[in-house]
């Protein structure tokens, strides 16, 4: 996530968590709307986590994508990514 608090006081911006390896593999968004639950906002989500993958669906970026995860619209069309379902209890 972005250093500092109040993510959700910059119009525009998005918070995502990526493999820290530097693979294109994401948090999915059903397992990051449950850490922001947990965490009680934005701004108080952890800098890093640590956590097992359950499940990994992978896809290509394409316009629909885009449109579905805005959260990753920076990665270029054509480019293989993944969405991991994490343990985050």
């Amino acid at each position: 996530p972005g250093v500092g608090g109040g993510l959700e006081d910059v119009p525009g911006a998005y918070c995502y968590y990526q493999s820290s390896d530097g693979q294109k593999v994401y948090m999915d968004t059903l397992s990051f709307r449950c850490l922001v639950e947990e965490y009680g906002g934005y701004a108080r989500l952890p800098h890093t986590l640590t956590c097992a993958a359950l499940d990994v669906a992978r896809y290509v970026q394409t316009e629909e994508t885009r449109k579905k995860h805005k959260h990753l619209a920076h990665i270029p069309l054509g480019c293989e990514l993944a969405a991991a379902a994490v343990d985050v209890a």
